[in-house]
């Protein structure tokens, strides 16, 4: 059923192979020119060692008088090539155990991502039937300015859309948390923990309520009564069956309008499901890096 948008992301994650250097964000230069200069200052050890090594073992064999006797002048010639071919060894065992580390590892880097790979969720978004029984999040409607600062309209029939959260991955996922951003739609809490399983080929549905903060007939905006369609950006954060966390990027956009007339005691906002669009494939991120957990005094929502 969702094999299509299943392997177009898992393409897109083949192509990315998951870098955990993605988990940084917008500090990923940064980490990336401190991973190489760390490479460089370790390379630079390496032969400095070398050099004062070599420095002193010359000075060594030059001197002529020795107290313990050992290096003389008609010996000289034979304790370079003793020390030259010690230095030989050295260095080629030096090599060949960077050699060989550098392919254990690799090795066991791509051992790692073709497990992960094989038991990696994935999202897909679309359009759901709504329910009073489903899980949801409320939104504030803040089109306006002046809407920012009104309360919101007590009226019981609310304004909503419901989507369909699809795991067409390879595995099972685990404590699914969605984080909320738009300039309109305006949540109260941030990050909503969701589901603590999802399994692979199942689903669940999220209403969305949006409140309408007061009469938006006088507000300064021209186009307030216009059709329009606006993104509602949702991260969603899952771990997979071995405790890796990640986090997938949806845009949800959705079409939005006003009616005129509309009292205190009526619903003017109608709000409807218009397509989601895939931002991002599934990207590894430290537990430490997830919002939550780097900022201990932020408000969660449990549903």
């Amino acid at each position: 059923m969702f094999s299509n948008i299943g392997e177009t992301i898992r393409k897109k994650v083949k192509n990315n192979k998951i870098l955990k250097l993605c988990e940084y964000g917008d500090n990923a230069k940064g980490v990336l020119l401190l991973m190489v200069w760390k490479k460089i200052v370790k390379i630079l050890k390496i032969a400095l060692i070398f050099i004062a090594l070599t420095y002193f073992s010359w000075a060594f064999i030059s001197l002529k008088i020795i107290p313990l006797g050992v290096v003389s002048e008609g010996n000289r010639g034979e304790w370079l090539q003793w020390l030259g071919s010690i230095y030989s060894g050295g260095i080629g065992g030096l090599f060949t155990y960077l050699g060989v580390k550098f392919t254990i590892d690799k090795n066991n880097e791509k051992r790692d991502y073709e497990n992960k790979r094989t038991v990696l969720p994935l999202i897909k978004i679309e359009s759901g039937v709504y329910d009073y029984k489903w899980t949801y999040i409320q939104f504030d409607f803040l089109l306006t300015e002046e809407s920012k600062y009104r309360e919101r309209k007590d009226i019981p029939d609310t304004a909503n859309a419901t989507i369909c959260i699809n795991n067409v991955g390879q595995r099972e996922l685990y404590d699914m948390y969605i984080s909320c951003e738009s300039d309109i739609f305006v949540v109260k809490n941030k990050i909503h923990k969701i589901t603590p399983v999802l399994y692979k080929d199942d689903s669940l549905q999220m209403n969305f309520l949006f409140y309408e903060m007061g009469v938006y007939d006088n507000d300064n905006k021209q186009n307030k009564h216009n059709t329009l369609i606006s993104p509602l950006n949702l991260t969603i954060y899952f771990k997979d069956c071995y405790s890796n966390w990640y986090y997938q990027q949806v845009a949800v956009r959705l079409f939005h309008n006003l009616e005129k007339g509309k009292s205190r005691e009526e619903r003017a906002l109608n709000v409807s499901f218009e397509r989601a669009e895939i931002l991002s494939a599934p990207i590894e991120v430290e537990e430490n890096h997830l919002p939550w957990v780097k900022d201990n005094t932020m408000e969660l929502t449990y549903h």
